[in-house]
C-alpha cells in the first residue's frame, strides 16, 4: 500500500452530472427523458472531447452501454441464489 499527497500541473474542469431528475423517479416514467438524455449526451461529447488529458469522442450513453455490455460480479448472482433468492 502507497500514499502520495500533491497538486496537479493543471486544474480539471468540473464534469457536468445528469440532471436529478433523470436519475432519480418514482412510480413514473417522464417522456422527456429521451430528450434531456440526448441534450446531456451533447454536452458529454464536448466534455470528453475538449478534457487535456485523456480526452475521447464519446458521449453518456455509448460509455453507459460499453460499461454494461460486460458481465460484471457474476458470483453475486449465484451467492443471491445460495442465499435463497430466486433469479429470474
Amino acid at each position: 500500500m502507497g500514499l502520495t499527497f500533491g497538486t496537479p500541473l493543471a486544474k480539471n474542469g468540473v464534469k457536468p452530472r445528469l440532471p436529478k431528475k433523470n436519475v432519480y423517479g418514482e412510480n413514473t416514467y417522464d417522456k422527456k427523458t429521451m430528450t434531456d438524455l440526448r441534450d446531456y449526451d451533447a454536452i458529454m461529447r464536448t466534455y470528453y472531447s475538449e478534457r487535456d488529458s485523456n480526452a475521447a469522442d464519446t458521449d453518456f450513453t455509448q460509455k453507459m452501454t460499453e460499461f454494461f455490455s460486460v458481465i460484471r460480479r457474476k458470483e453475486v448472482g449465484e451467492f443471491l441464489n445460495e442465499q435463497g433468492f430466486r433469479l429470474k
